[in-house]
């Protein structure tokens, strides 16, 4: 008598393959191992592409996934596929190990893992978000944020290399790019692919809430948008709160409940969901302000009639800002007039603004309101919770971004600036290479082959190009050597205090937590004379402690000004600074556990 077959050997193939897709990539390959027929149908292209889709939910553009998901299905190697992904997953897994283990060669890891795009970032979230009992939480969940941004950073200023090119005049994505440098979310969500969703999404809204969109006229499609996104929140920003720092931010101001936004962001939200509803709308540079300039097409009026003679096209005004009510080209150029410009200059503001100007536009509007520290509740504070969406907007990464912007795709203007404005932009630029270099080295030295890359070919003209190669092989050499130990000793009996304490400064009353140490001041006589060390109670022979503070500053603190403190640190300094030294939090010893052994190994 025959053996029947296991009940699930004999179930369809369809109803097999189906359960099949629910084993995660481990218990698929122990199970094709037990039965013949399993391990055919394990060997289905259409089950690893649906693995594909599932464990990967980001990939890097190079695979053009959503063409290869419109492919017949035999026409790609999903399998293949499949197991390059999970071996890029291991190697990522591998790597942040290493970087979490030591010092040397950190950003050399940093900048391979970095390269290989979006292909990781689903790796790094895992990382992110790693779990409370994690011996290294801090220090893994700092890192692989790093990596993340730096992963985004690379992203934008790729973007900003195609606009520099003339390659791309897309201005939500120019914009978007500012989102990049400052992107925290534990989900990874809000980048360029988000942000030009939620405008799809936008355009969706309003052709659903006017089915008849198609023939309506260029003129009242155009109101009727401006009406609709005023409707839905898009109105700017109210008086008291204007020029507020996350103001200049696309990708924040579509996921903002009330959409607070700058003009130049207001009027770009509304000119990005315009093209989406076939209607030509761009910025126009305008003094102090931002207008949207409508075209009809070519041969046509606004309102929809034919003009074949017609030999300019016919154009209106809007300001979304403000209202929904067109603005008149008289009355902006009576503006002009008062501001005091020349009527040949008229049509440099009042036609469409090239993209690179409302980069560097927006970029100015950042770094103005940083230093301004406009927006923050606390004046010492270095980010700013945004409550909607989660996140933190570090005002560094927002100062950097608009340093990296004005520098990389500002020129000389001939047309507002003369025979000297290449000359002013030389002198800007050389002002804001120092000051990109030395954000770089003090925030973020890992990205610095993000500096080398995209900021060499400036250097070229420059007589500081020898300083700017010094500073990139110093800090690829710096990375690649073992960082020299600094045991404790006889010699060392005067430093007290140990890497991984907490402290409050005794005069300036400041939280911050010790980094590293030197058995007396190691600073140069000149910050030593600015700061008066010698008029010290203890003088330059008493230890001194790097150390990082909550505000995300680094400092160089005397012993004498440091007390020791029980009490735990504040939130930002735990969640999004420490991990940069430390592994976790030691609840009972009130001190944070050192990641930098590999330098100070008795601490």
């Amino acid at each position: 008598m025959a053996t029947e077959p296991p009940f699930l050997l004999a179930l369809p193939d369809e109803i097999l393959t189906h359960i099949l897709s629910y084993l995660n990539p481990y218990d698929l390959n122990a199970i094709q191992l037990s039965a013949r027929r399993l391990r055919s149908l394990s060997q289905e292209p259409l089950l690893w592409r649906h693995l594909c889709r599932v464990h990967f939910r980001f990939w890097n553009p190079k695979h053009r996934l959503s063409a290869k998901l419109r492919q017949p299905i035999a026409n790609v190697p999903w399998r293949r596929l499949f197991i390059n992904r999970m071996q890029l997953d291991h190697e990522v897994d591998r790597r942040m190990n290493k970087i979490i283990a030591t010092q040397q060669n950190r950003s050399n890891h940093i900048e391979w893992i970095a390269e290989q795009g979006y292909d990781v970032k689903s790796a790094l979230l895992k990382h992110k978000n790693a779990g409370e009992g994690e011996d290294d939480v801090l220090a893994r969940r700092f890192w692989s944020s790093a990596i993340l941004t730096t992963i985004h950073r690379s992203i934008a200023m790729d973007e900003w290399c195609k606009l520099r090119k003339g390659e791309s005049r897309s201005l939500e994505r120019a914009l978007g790019a500012y989102d990049m440098f400052v992107l925290d979310s534990d989900e990874g969500l809000g980048d360029l692919d988000t942000i030009g969703q939620q405008l799809d999404e936008l355009a969706q809204r309003f052709k659903d809430a006017h089915p008849e969109w198609r023939e309506l006229s260029t003129r009242r499609r155009a109101c009727w948008l401006v009406v609709f996104l005023r409707r839905a929140g898009y109105r700017g920003a109210p008086s008291e709160r204007y020029g507020q720092i996350a103001q200049n931010f696309i990708g924040l101001a579509l996921s903002e409940k009330d959409h607070e936004a700058l003009p130049l962001i207001t009027n770009v939200i509304f000119c990005a969901v315009a093209e989406r509803l076939e209607i030509d709308a761009k910025p126009c540079g305008y003094p102090y302000h931002i207008y949207s300039i409508i075209q009809a097409p070519p041969q046509t009026t606004l309102e929809g009639a034919p003009a074949p003679n017609l030999e300019t096209l016919d154009t209106m005004y809007l300001d979304p800002f403000r209202s929904a009510e067109p603005v008149s080209r008289l009355d902006l150029e009576g503006q002009l007039r008062t501001m005091g410009a020349t009527a040949a200059s008229f049509a440099t503001y009042l036609e469409p603004a090239n993209p690179i100007e409302m980069v560097i536009r927006t970029a100015r509007n950042i770094r103005r309101a940083v230093e301004s520290g406009n927006g923050l509740v606390d004046p010492a504070a270095s980010t700013i919770g945004i409550q909607f969406t989660h996140t933190h907007l570090n005002l560094h990464s927002a100062l950097h971004a608009a340093l990296w912007a004005w520098l990389y795709l500002e020129r000389g203007d001939p047309i507002r600036g003369g025979e000297e404005a290449g000359g002013i932009a030389l002198h800007r630029r050389r002002i804001l290479i120092s000051k990109v270099v030395q954000q770089c080295l003090e925030f973020y030295p890992w990205e610095i082959w993000l500096v080398e890359r995209y900021m060499a070919s400036l250097f070229h003209d420059l007589p500081e190009e020898g300083d700017f190669l010094y500073i990139i092989q110093r800090e690829h050499t710096a990375d690649r050597n073992k960082k020299a130990l600094k045991k404790r000793g006889v010699h060392t009996d005067k430093v007290r205090f140990r890497v991984g304490q907490c402290f409050k400064h005794k005069r300036y009353h400041y939280y911050g937590v010790i980094v590293g140490w030197d058995p007396y001041c190691n600073a140069g006589d000149d910050w030593m004379h600015a700061m008066n060390i010698d008029g010290l109670p203890n003088g330059r022979n008493q230890a001194f402690y790097n150390v990082l503070c909550e505000d995300s500053s680094s400092r160089y603190v005397a012993e004498e000004n440091i007390e020791v403190t029980a009490d735990p640190p504040p939130d930002f300094l735990l969640n999004k600074l420490a991990g940069r030294y430390f592994r976790r939090w030691d609840t009972a010893e009130s001190k944070f556990v050192s990641n930098i052994r590999d330098e100070y190994p008795d601490d």
